[in-house]
């Protein structure tokens, strides 16, 4: 994307040099949310997605866009259920699929996400309807998450390096950005998985 953009030799030497017989980028990318499942960071989403993203939108390359595409599958299979408007609308965008399913949770998450970004505390662990995970995270916990996700003004996660499985959280002390709904939004609207709304606003 970068030598795209620029022209500047030195970028498309730097991928030449990622993604020859040594190195094997687009390889490596097949052994994504395999070798360590239980030591799931969101923020690894954030860094798989974005590339995935810049990667398969600048690229003709079947040599390795072919792994990365076939990662790209596997990887959405295992966040699925987080029902992220963001990683939905790149998986959409870049598969072309018509998932009747993946864009209602885009929609859903568009829907919920709050309009006043502050991180207010939210107390979710007493409501009736919530089934704790009994799988120990990333940290050894067990029971701490909620096994289905909350909508987006419902829990505390402003970004999508974020856990959405997160009951409690917030202090009312920060303020977060729209860019995390901006995003998806105008990137749903692009790629024509969302149209514009009935009045014909924005």
């Amino acid at each position: 994307a970068g030598f795209n953009a620029t022209g500047d030799p030195k970028l498309a030497a730097a991928f030449d040099l990622l993604t020859d017989a040594t190195n094997q980028y687009a390889q490596n990318a097949l052994n994504l949310k395999i070798e360590s499942p239980c030591d799931d960071n969101y923020s690894d989403d954030e860094l798989t997605f974005l590339p995935y993203f810049t990667m398969l939108t600048t690229s003709t390359n079947t040599a390795w866009t072919a792994p990365v595409f076939a990662s790209l599958h596997r990887t959405f299979r295992a966040i699925e259920s987080l029902r992220s408007d963001l990683w939905g609308s790149m998986y959409l965008a870049l598969t072309g699929y018509a998932n009747a399913t993946v864009v209602d949770d885009v929609v859903w998450n568009l829907r919920t996400w709050p309009l006043e970004l502050i991180e207010w505390p939210m107390q979710n662990t007493q409501r009736k309807d919530i089934r704790l995970d009994p799988e120990a995270d990333r940290f050894g916990r067990v029971a701490d998450d909620n096994v289905r996700v909350l909508p987006a003004h419902e829990r505390d996660q402003l970004r999508w390096n974020g856990n959405p499985h997160d009951l409690n959280g917030g202090s009312g002390t920060s303020e977060g950005d729209p860019g995390a709904w901006l995003l998806p939004y105008w990137l749903s609207r692009y790629y024509n998985i969302v149209g514009p709304p009935p009045s014909g606003g924005a």
